[in-house]
């Protein structure tokens, strides 16, 4: 019985150590959208990602390809069940967004909240992105 009880206390525990490193690496890569040209390197966990052009700088990450310039995430309000709530501003300092970052099975969702527009460009014009986008590891 002893040893029925210890078996099943290492198994626990080895499951939990399981859901900790899932918990820890969901808000962790890059992702990419092919449909709207963009491109996500987080790690939320950590401030660490070198800021491009300004490699001296570090965020928890950032958004770019084909937008209205560089969109660095400086501040990590609220993470918890799977959906993180982050602050970005744009590489010109004057834009500053709310995003809501969610895991999901094939990578991420990032949703506008609030603040100024991540505007794609199509046809050499800038373009309001949708509120919602997927991207995939």
């Amino acid at each position: 019985m002893k040893h029925l009880f210890i078996i099943i206390a290492m198994l626990a525990f080895a499951c939990g150590l399981k859901a900790q490193d899932t918990d820890s690496t969901m808000f962790k890569g890059s992702f990419t959208n092919s449909e709207f040209k963009l491109n996500c390197f987080i790690n939320l966990y950590n401030k660490v990602v070198p800021v491009p052009g300004a490699e001296s700088e570090e965020c928890y990450g950032y958004i770019n390809g084909n937008t209205n310039g560089l969109w660095a995430i400086l501040r990590v309000k609220e993470m918890k069940d799977g959906k993180a709530i982050v602050r970005a501003v744009s590489e010109r300092g004057e834009d500053a967004q709310t995003l809501e970052i969610k895991s999901t099975d094939n990578g991420i969702t990032i949703r506008q909240i609030d603040g100024a527009n991540i505007k794609g460009v199509a046809n050499s014009k800038y373009v309001k992105l949708p509120k919602l986008i997927e991207l995939n590891k």
